[in-house]
């Protein structure tokens, strides 16, 4: 497992089977957001899907929605399938409330 971190923000990713797994822990705000960009972006060509896991996320601010929707566009440009995971807490009521949840791929679990 590797990671990248900041003073808000750490992003942990691991590759395994054909997708990368890329756990968020902190404030997921328009000064960390640059990190999540960036670390996913280098990484999507690192299998057929990757899996965001938010669920440890204290804040999301609308920067954040902006970085998700961009690295959806950008991994869709490369054939590859991006999820987030946002189990039932603060973090799908935000995307709920954006009305992102009927555009990205939001889940409570990872799937497979």
């Amino acid at each position: 497992m590797s990671s990248r971190s900041n003073d808000a923000l750490q992003v942990s990713f691991e590759f395994a089977r054909g997708r990368v797994r890329c756990t968020v822990t902190g404030d997921l705000i328009r000064d960390s957001v640059p990190l999540l960009f960036e670390t996913v972006r280098a990484i999507l060509t690192g299998g057929d899907r990757v899996v965001i896991d938010l669920t440890a996320t204290t804040m999301i601010d609308s920067a954040a929605l902006g970085c998700a929707a961009r690295l959806h566009q950008v991994a869709t440009e490369r054939g590859v399938s991006v999820e987030f995971v946002t189990g039932r807490n603060f973090q799908r009521r935000v995307f709920e409330v954006a009305n992102l949840d009927g555009y990205l791929q939001i889940v409570h679990e990872p799937v497979g």
